[in-house]
């Protein structure tokens, strides 16, 4: 037993130091580069939504502005001056509190007892979606997961959700459960109050720093038409060609949908008797993946939120079969090779001028993967829903 302790100490203590190794050698390309002009803007005086100029092998040079929500733009703005504008250490320093976040999120899951707490250290898929490509999904998890500990104290979780919603905002999902699991009578304030702090941290920078909202208000349209990701809608790309430009099919309608089926159940949801603990993340579980799953676009590195609460609910990490899944997608998709654009600048063009006779069959299992990823994670809720229904074991704070 000691030995076996030792052996996965070793294991936990190895990953930490690959980790840190690759900090500034991989990361997504395109992501990069988008974080990279967007800290060089902040730190310029320039809105990080307006994008800029960066001449590489692999994108076109006008890139676009920074997608995250301002807090961690702001970020890569210091991340930037600290680095003195080189790339390789901005990386380095954009990443820590993603390895930190990992971190701390495989202790929260220990200390909660549950088995596999560090799932989110050693497991391929979560590396390469979480340090390995450095966007901020796992920090928004965590700041999301402690607002939602934090329910019993209002004015601290609803601190914590703001914070959370503007580095990512990807438990919007969460903030109606955490309101309803207060009543009705104290959730309604707690649902304003939080509304209103995410609206006073969004709307801070824009005010005092000058920056346009025209550029943000526009893209928030693609979380309603944009179609790709991890989603049975990549038949489309496959159909009408859009990764080299061809027509496109507008999915406003489905969009629009999906967020009138979210907005009706967290009413639904808000005006019940309160949550009891024993429910609160199977609930949880079954909003976040409606919230993020419904959408028309959903990156890989989005669904390490419903993972993790997948992982709350039901007590133990992902099946083997859907993190498998999700990693032979991004495979697929071409994240993970893109990985590896600091070291090699033409990995795009690379891949394309090798790839491209046989893309139509690459878009056919990449869709092919997504619908089996969402059958699969689909049936994961299931069975965590059964679980919940057929036990008494409370599920405290």
């Amino acid at each position: 037993m000691r030995g076996l302790i030792l052996d996965k100490r070793t294991t936990l203590f190895a990953a930490l130091i690959l980790q840190a190794l690759a900090l500034p050698f991989t990361s997504h390309g395109y992501d990069l580069i988008v974080g990279y002009v967007a800290g060089k803007n902040v730190a310029e005086g320039i809105s990080p939504y307006e994008g800029g100029i960066f001449h590489n092998l692999s994108y076109p040079s006008q890139v676009q502005g920074i997608g995250e929500t301002p807090l961690w733009p702001l970020f890569l703005g210091m991340v930037y001056a600290a680095s003195g504008g080189d790339i390789f250490v901005f990386n380095i320093f954009m990443k820590v509190p993603v390895l930190l976040a990992n971190v701390f999120l495989s202790l929260l899951l220990l200390k909660r007892g549950l088995e596999g707490p560090f799932f989110y250290l050693t497991n391929p898929l979560i590396v390469v979606i979480t340090v390995l490509w450095g966007k901020p999904d796992s920090l928004a998890t965590l700041v999301a997961l402690l607002a939602l500990f934090s329910r019993r104290r209002p004015i601290i979780s609803a601190v914590l959700f703001s914070i959370s919603l503007n580095i990512k905002p990807l438990a919007v999902g969460l903030v109606p459960l955490a309101a309803s699991s207060m009543g009705l009578r104290r959730g309604v304030p707690y649902l304003f109050l939080t509304c209103l702090l995410s609206l006073a941290i969004f709307s801070t920078p824009f005010l005092l720093l000058g920056w346009s909202l025209s550029t943000p208000l526009a893209g928030a349209a693609n979380w309603l038409r944009q179609a790709g990701g991890v989603s049975p809608l990549n038949i489309l790309e496959y159909w009408y060609g859009w990764s080299y430009g061809g027509y496109g099919v507008d999915t406003t309608l489905l969009g629009i949908v999906w967020l009138l089926v979210f907005s009706a159940a967290s009413i639904r949801l808000l005006i019940k008797a309160p949550i009891h603990e024993d429910r609160l993340w199977h609930i949880a579980l079954a909003y976040s993946s409606l919230f993020i799953l419904g959408r028309p676009h959903v990156s890989e590195q989005n669904l390490i939120l419903p993972l993790v609460l997948l992982h709350f609910a039901t007590g133990r990490p992902a099946r083997r079969t859907l993190w498998l899944t999700l990693l032979a997608y991004s495979i697929l998709n071409f994240s993970v090779p893109q990985l590896l654009y600091p070291l090699w600048p033409s990995v795009t063009v690379d891949i394309y001028n090798t790839t491209w006779p046989f893309d139509g069959y690459r878009l056919l299992a990449r869709t092919s993967v997504s619908i089996i990823f969402y059958l699969s994670f689909i049936r994961e809720i299931y069975r965590a829903m059964r679980l919940e229904a057929n036990s008494t074991r409370p599920i405290g704070y």
